[in-house]
């Protein structure tokens, strides 16, 4: 039996630090609500959503926003703060979606919940190019697996479900089944899921390094359920075929774990002719946008989302 299957899967101090960072934005989340985003809470054919808008929002543009947490963790509550500020710097109207999480709902549950809001707003008379679709981390990878299942409902439907404006992804969570080099590689300098910077050297760091990667495991097996599931491009997008798909643009840390989801995703879409904007941010950490609210790299990030959304959208 390999060493990642023999662990158990309680916590450890490293591991827990991402936990107890997304239970304080949590906590944290219900008390520090942005002056001027008006909340109301909707039923978007029966998944629950939260619309987030601030007073200089155009009503007519949306941000489709699905949150991080592995498939398996968070909620709008721990992204309300970044969803009310993507309103407020980019001037839309956010639609949070609360879709259903592992292992209680597996796969596909979350991206049908996702496609499922996107065809609502579309019936309250939203125009698909003025519907940005955005995410973070598992939300980032539900965003690209989102498009791949509206071209594979295109392949089967007379009336055909229209792309929306363009995406923007924050470190997303592309390949479930963990092929990326930087998971080994910035394991040293990955200060969220490495806070006390452990170099690999001698058995118990390599082992603590192994455990942190089985915990990545861990969530992509609770939300597939079965392991030929995690090449499948709806939980991996990775590997699908992103033909056709609108512009993109993905952030992410030069120094967190995940950096080659997203490097190579924008080396996927620049391969099949979609356009894409990446930016690799030094100084960070995975989901900073969400998880280092008031640093100067978040401030120039939402400045660039909100320049990017306000150029792709009519």
């Amino acid at each position: 039996m390999a060493m990642e299957d023999a662990m158990p899967a309680h916590g450890s101090m490293r591991s827990a630090f991402y936990f107890e960072a997304l239970q304080r934005a949590q906590r944290d989340a219900a008390h520090l609500a942005i002056p001027g985003v008006e909340m109301e809470k909707v039923s978007a054919d029966g998944v629950p959503c939260e619309w987030l808008r601030a007073e200089t929002s155009n009503p007519n543009h949306v941000v489709l926003y699905l949150h991080g947490g592995g498939y398996v963790s968070c909620s709008l509550l721990t992204h309300r703060q970044m969803m009310s500020r993507m309103s407020t710097t980019s001037k839309v109207a956010v639609l949070g979606v609360d879709y259903r999480l592992a292992p209680l709902h597996p796969f596909p549950c979350a991206v049908e919940d996702a496609l499922k809001v996107y065809e609502w707003l579309l019936e309250q008379g939203y125009l698909a190019e003025n519907i940005v679709f955005a995410g973070d981390s598992a939300g980032g990878g539900l965003v690209f697996a989102t498009l791949l299942l509206i071209k594979h409902e295109n392949q089967k439907r007379t009336q055909q479900i229209p792309m929306p404006a363009a995406t923007v992804t924050f470190s997303p969570w592309t390949d479930l089944s963990i092929t990326g080099k930087s998971i080994a590689v910035n394991y040293e300098t990955d200060k969220l899921f490495n806070p006390l910077r452990i170099k690999i050297t001698g058995f118990t760091s390599y082992f603590q390094y192994r455990y942190i990667r089985f915990q990545w495991r861990l969530f992509a097996r609770m939300y597939v359920q079965w392991p030929k599931r995690l090449s499948n491009p709806m939980a991996s997008p990775l590997f699908g075929d992103h033909r056709g798909t609108p512009p993109a643009m993905i952030h992410c840390s030069a120094e967190e774990m995940l950096m080659d989801d997203s490097l190579r995703m924008e080396a996927k879409l620049r391969e099949v002719g979609v356009r894409v904007k990446l930016k690799v941010w030094n100084g960070t950490i995975h989901v900073f946008p969400i998880l280092m609210p008031s640093s100067e790299q978040t401030t120039d990030c939402f400045a660039q989302v909100a320049e990017f959304i306000n150029q792709v959208l009519t």
